[in-house]
C-alpha cells in the first residue's frame, strides 16, 4: 500500500506547472490496473502494443513501440503538456 501510494505521488507530481507527466505501458500493464482506477489520474497514459488497433478504454494514446510513443511524446501536440516521462512497465516494452 505504501509503495502505491510513493508510486501515486512519484508519477503524478509535476514540477512544471500546467503541464502532467506521462506514463508508458505495456497492454498486459495495462490490463491488470483494475478498471475502475484506469486511466491512472493526473497522468497521460500511453499504452504500448503491436496487436491493438485502437487504444483500449481510459487511455490517452496507443503507440506500437517505445520509440513511437518517445516520438509522440515529442510531438508539439505533446510536448508542450508533459513535463516527466515514466515507463511503467512490463519488460515487454524494451522488447
Amino acid at each position: 500500500r505504501s509503495e502505491y501510494k510513493y508510486f501515486q505521488r512519484m508519477t503524478s507530481t509535476s514540477h512544471v506547472e500546467g503541464k502532467q507527466n506521462a506514463l508508458i505501458m505495456g497492454k498486459k500493464t495495462w490490463f491488470s490496473i483494475p478498471e475502475k482506477n484506469r486511466p491512472l489520474k493526473d497522468r497521460i497514459n500511453i499504452v504500448l502494443s503491436r496487436e491493438l488497433k485502437e487504444a483500449p478504454k481510459g487511455a490517452h494514446y496507443l503507440s506500437k513501440s517505445l520509440d513511437d510513443a518517445l516520438a509522440l511524446l515529442d510531438s508539439p501536440e505533446l510536448k508542450s503538456k508533459v513535463d516527466m516521462v515514466w515507463i511503467v512497465g512490463g519488460t515487454s516494452v524494451y522488447k
